[in-house]
């Protein structure tokens, strides 16, 4: 397996890392705040684990949504 071959997680993976309830992380799915999610089979969607990272990046960089610096 090569580094860089695509590596999907789960839902509850995701809110293992990013601790929010599921209703409201599936809110900021469809409000277009998180990643967007892809559907993989008829009952299984999956995230990409890259853009959780890049959210957490995000998150825990001290950014607004907007870009700005919290004060």
């Amino acid at each position: 397996m090569s580094d860089t071959e695509e590596m999907f997680l789960r839902l509850s993976q995701v809110l293992d890392i990013i601790p929010l309830s599921r209703s409201c992380w599936w809110k900021g799915c469809k409000e277009g705040k998180y990643p967007t999610p892809l559907k993989i089979g008829a009952r299984t969607t999956v995230w990409r684990a890259f853009e959780i990272q890049e959210l957490v990046a995000r998150l825990s960089g001290g950014k607004g949504e907007n870009g700005e610096s919290r004060k």
